[in-house]
């Protein structure tokens, strides 16, 4: 970890459990991606990957980002009633990394699959407001993907990257999929075939 740092590189890990969170929190990590509890085996007890408001508090304290990939439990969890066991966990440490502040990015940590998949995903459980689920989506993602640009904000001075879409998304969250123009760094992004 000292040596990315030092390199001004930052770490992400990958966890599992909630004391993965804990220790990853505790080592340094700049970014964990999955939410502990993506995959629950039967055999083991829920409180195991339930985030604690202490780890919580830590986590917004040192500006750690978390990428959601609840996706990845629907994708793989063939049995009704596990998944939703790992969905209510998943929407429970969802909702209180949200409430300490933690940075929460939109991704789903599979090759074939957009953020949309999993933004849809996330709008679909009713884990956040179709306004709070945007922000995380267009402000939060983008800074965490990108650190060292103004990217993720309307402002003078920031990169002129946006969506217009059809209509809006705080209403009906499924305009997200109806895109009318693409800007990219202040042009015009023309898409053959549309």
């Amino acid at each position: 970890m000292g040596k990315a740092h030092k390199a001004n590189l930052r770490v992400s890990t990958h966890i599992e459990t909630a004391t993965d969170f804990h220790n990853a929190l505790s080592a340094g990590v700049d970014e964990i991606n999955h939410l502990p509890g993506y995959n629950i085996p039967a055999s083991k007890q829920v409180s195991d990957y339930e985030i604690s408001e202490q780890d919580a508090q830590l986590a917004a304290r040192r500006g750690l980002i978390v990428v959601t990939t609840t996706l990845l439990s629907k994708l793989r969890e063939k049995n009704e009633a596990r998944l939703m066991l790992i969905q209510e966990n998943q929407i429970r440490n969802l909702r209180l990394l949200h409430k300490h502040g933690v940075k929460i990015a939109i991704g789903t940590d599979s090759y074939d699959l957009t953020s949309l998949a999993e933004a849809t995903h996330l709008n679909g459980m009713g884990v956040f407001d179709n306004l709070t689920l945007l922000k995380l989506w267009c402000e939060t993602t983008p800074k965490a993907i990108f650190p060292n640009r103004r990217v993720g904000q309307l402002e003078q001075g920031s990169e002129a990257s946006f969506l217009v879409l059809n209509g809006n998304p705080v209403e009906n969250f499924e305009y997200v999929k109806g895109i009318k123009m693409r800007v990219k760094q202040g042009r015009i992004i023309r898409l053959e075939n549309r």
